[in-house]
C-alpha cells in the first residue's frame, strides 16, 4: 500500500505526496488479505468487499459463488 501510495503521489516525495497519493488510490488497490478496500481519507476505513460462497456437492468443498460484490 504505501509503496502504491507513493508512487500515485509522485516526486519530489513527501508527507503531502504520500497523502495525496493515498487519497487518489480510492478502491483501486488491490489488497492481499481481503477484495475491495475504501479509504476516502488516505487511510483508516477498510474492507468494503465480500463475496458469497456455498457448499459444492461435486467436489464435497466450499467454493464461491459470486465475484467482489462491494458492499457499505
Amino acid at each position: 500500500y504505501l509503496a502504491t501510495a507513493l508512487t500515485a503521489g509522485g516526486e519530489p516525495l513527501s508527507r503531502d505526496r504520500l497523502l495525496a497519493g493515498a487519497k487518489a488510490l480510492g478502491t483501486s488497490f488491490a489488497p492481499a488479505d481481503t477484495y475491495i478496500v475504501h479509504q476516502p481519507n488516505g487511510f483508516g476505513a477498510g474492507a468494503v468487499g465480500i463475496r458469497r460462497g456455498r457448499f459444492d456437492d461435486g467436489c464435497a468443498c466450499f467454493r464461491y459463488s459470486t465475484g467482489p460484490k462491494r458492499i457499505g
